[in-house]
Order: structure tokens, then sequence, then C-alpha cells
């Protein structure tokens, strides 16, 4: 990889947001029962999820910003 931080942040906000789409999916196969699971392992799976997708690549974001934006 080269040294440039930017592409090291967009590649860590990209993951984060894979993780969050793929935890949603997760908690919907437990929530269908196509996973075996308890349905609320799958509620919790899909809002802890969505969250990950939405608020922690923001929050990332946030902290990355250069001083003076």
């Amino acid at each position: 990889m080269s040294d440039d931080p930017a592409k090291a942040r967009f590649f860590i906000i990209s993951i984060a947001r894979l993780l969050g789409a793929v935890t949603v999916i997760v908690g919907l196969f437990v929530f269908l029962e196509l996973i075996p699971a308890p349905r609320p392992i799958g509620i919790a799976l899909i809002v802890l999820g969505f969250a990950d997708f939405v608020f922690v690549p923001r929050f990332l974001s946030a902290q990355w910003r250069t001083p003076g934006e």
C-alpha cells in the first residue's frame, strides 16, 4: 500500500460499511429463521449492523477531519 493516509482511511471506512451490511444480512437470516438462532438475536444484529453501517463511518470521518474544516 502507498503512504497516503487518505487511501488507508477510505479503505477502513469502506470495510466498516461492508461489515455493517453483512451484519444486517446475517441478522435478517436469523430473523427469517434461515439460520437457527433466537429471533431477538436477529433483531439485535440488524440494529447493530445498521448502526455500524450508518454511524461508524461518520464518526471515523469526523475524527480524521483536518483541523479548520
